[in-house]
């Protein structure tokens, strides 16, 4: 049996998702390197590129379904998911690193939640929003 998908919802949240997934890159790169973009150009952007669009877009869209499987609280539960998912790839290192970094995870996970909440019911834009990242990185990591 073939599942249809209604595409006009499907890609307003993707949208929406890649949006958040960029939002939260910039605020990374602008806080980790002082405000100046310029620094992060090349290969110093191809691992926080490939962190954030990799496991963050990945992870927001897992977090977001088994938020809609819970019948009370998905609000909560999506927030919670979130936040683990911000500490969840650096439970490998010691309590320090997890610690530190667990934190900022978490922190931009939270963004990416923001972002791509408050943009979601605004398509054209959430797009628009989404692509001019894109090419934002494209171009830094060209440069």
């Amino acid at each position: 049996m073939l599942i249809r998908i209604p595409w006009y919802r499907f890609i307003k949240y993707f949208s929406a998702k890649l949006f958040g997934v960029g939002v939260g890159l910039l605020v990374f790169l602008l806080i980790f390197s002082g405000f100046h973009l310029e620094q992060c150009t090349g290969k110093q952007l191809i691992i926080p590129f490939c962190f954030f669009y990799g496991y963050g877009l990945l992870f927001s869209l897992l977090a977001d379904y088994l938020s809609g499987t819970v019948r009370h609280s998905r609000s909560f539960s999506a927030l919670v998911l979130y936040i683990l998912g911000g500490f969840f790839p650096f439970l490998i290192g010691g309590p320090g690193l997890i610690m530190i970094a667990g934190v900022i995870g978490a922190f931009m996970s939270l963004i990416v939640l923001i972002a791509s909440y408050l943009i979601e019911e605004h398509w054209p834009y959430s797009g628009i929003g989404a692509a001019l990242l894109l090419l934002l990185y494209l171009g830094l990591l060209l440069s």
